[in-house]
């Protein structure tokens, strides 16, 4: 029983192969390139074929015109379609197709597994012997020979391609069904990830080959860092007016027109957003804090709170741990590390510049009318009510964790206070008063009498209450040197 259904299968293999074979040999005698091969073989077949025999040259003009015009005046070009149409062809030539790969594989398995046999010497030989053998200059004029021919057609016409393609793009796009496209890939997605499921638990039978994965990304960082130095390190052999001349004009041939365009056409894409967002959504609840809300609420449903915090504790923990290693490595370069601690001041220098010569425009360009409605329109961006009410929110924390534990404060201070070295805060707030008086005491006449004035005139209110009154007294004791009660 199993000899005849293994019989039957190798009849039907050999009768699909026979199939292809004759579609095959069909379709190629139907097309018209080899219609015009057999017109152009004739006369040389024909004459071959009579050789120095009279009689055979005598019919063997007529014979040639004969078979010749019988291959121009056939319509081979339905029948090619009809044939290359036909499912058995089809499913015979889709058979065929892998086989053929496989013929071609298998070939060039064999000729590496016998390489891969041969001592080490001779394997460098073979294969320095078949890469010398390639002809790669080939491809270099190839490639040049296209970018003249691209040239020239651009010098006649700069629009042919995008005249040539794009009707064949657009007859794509036509043609394309993008809502089958979407379908597919949807419907794809958990095919997918069982797909990489299954294939890491197979790759996870193996660690020690994952392993070897894995170290191939250092591996390859130090690849790409190497070949990264030794393309910059040609450039820097260069001469700094040359170096300099030759970054400036590639700088000056960015299109920045095109660039500002960019930006408007960004702009405008943000508008229309905030537009869109605002009339999807309710009168006075625009769409965007609902879709975020969604996500936001998706995302932290999922999330285990107590390892991510656990993560987020341990991750601060690891980047202490760089930071103190890069201190303790810095330290055998005390050198490199004065002179980036020099470069946070001429940066924060930097920075002062560049507020300085902001002020300055706005000085230059605003009259006292632009500056006064200037000043009130950026006030008028902070929002009072915002501020205050992350005051009141801070100020009602701090009431509540004091009314909880009174001496949570202090003994945050206290803790603080008892590792100050006082004698050195001592001499470092004394020398920074005395040093500020010295600088202050050529404008103090401007800046003192203002102060002093507004501080009295805040000491002078009296709202009625037995507190302020309570702290004027005490303030005037202290000034007098009497004691202060508490």
């Amino acid at each position: 029983m199993a000899k005849d259904n293994n019989d039957r299968i190798m009849a039907n293999e050999n009768a699909r192969e026979q199939i292809f074979l004759e579609h095959l040999a069909k379709s190629v005698a139907s097309s018209e390139e080899f219609d015009r091969i057999v017109r152009a073989l004739v006369p040389f077949l024909v004459q071959r074929w009579a050789g120095r025999n009279i009689l055979k040259k005598a019919v063997a003009r007529p014979v040639a015109k004969s078979i010749q015009k019988s291959f121009s005046e056939n319509n081979k070009s339905a029948i090619a379609d009809e044939l290359c149409a036909s499912p058995d062809f089809t499913k015979a030539a889709l058979k065929e197709v892998p086989a053929l790969a496989n013929k071609i594989l298998g070939f060039i398995m064999l000729m590496v597994k016998n390489i891969s046999e041969l001592p080490g010497e001779e394997k460098a030989d073979v294969v320095a012997s078949f890469v010398g053998s390639l002809e790669v200059s080939r491809a270099a004029e190839f490639i040049n020979d296209l970018l003249k021919i691209t040239g020239d057609i651009h010098r006649t016409n700069p629009h042919f391609f995008a005249d040539t393609l794009a009707p064949a793009i657009a007859s794509l796009i036509e043609t394309a069904d993008f809502g089958e496209l979407k379908e597919a890939i949807e419907n794809s997605a958990d095919d997918a990830e069982l797909l990489a499921r299954k294939i890491n638990e197979k790759l996870w039978e193996y660690p020690a080959k994952v392993i070897c994965l894995l170290s191939l990304v250092p591996t390859l960082a130090n690849i790409l860092i190497r070949a990264a130095t030794e393309t910059i390190a040609p450039i820097n052999r260069l001469a700094p007016d040359l170096l300099t001349d030759v970054v400036f004009s590639l700088a000056n041939d960015v299109d920045g027109a095109r660039i500002g365009t960019l930006v408007n056409e960004c702009a405008e894409l943000v508008r229309k957003l905030h537009t869109g967002n605002a009339l999807l959504g309710e009168p006075g609840k625009p769409q965007l804090p609902r879709v975020v809300q969604k996500i936001a609420e998706d995302i932290l449903s999922a999330i285990d709170s107590a390892s991510v915090l656990k993560a987020m504790n341990m991750l601060e923990e690891m980047r202490t741990m760089v930071h103190m290693s890069f201190a303790d490595a810095a330290e055998k370069h005390p050198d490199l590390v004065k002179g980036m601690y020099r470069q946070k001041f001429h940066s924060l220098n930097s920075r002062l510049r560049h507020l300085t010569r902001q002020l300055d425009f706005l000085e230059m360009n605003l009259d006292d009318d632009e500056s006064a409605q200037f000043l009130s329109q950026g006030i008028a961006e902070v929002d009072p009510q915002e501020v205050a009410s992350i005051i009141n929110h801070a100020c009602a924390l701090f009431n509540r964790a004091r009314e909880s534990n009174s001496a949570v404060v202090r003994d945050a201070l206290s803790q603080i206070t008892a590792s100050l070295d006082y004698q050195e805060m001592g001499r470092a707030l004394r020398g920074f008063i005395e040093d500020a008086v010295d600088a202050l005491r050529p404008v103090a006449g401007e800046i003192m009498p203002p102060l002093v004035r507004g501080f009295a005139e805040l000491l002078s209110e009296d709202d009625g209450s037995d507190e302020m009154r309570d702290a004027l007294e005490a303030f005037r004791n202290a000034i007098l040197g009497k004691e202060v009660a508490r």
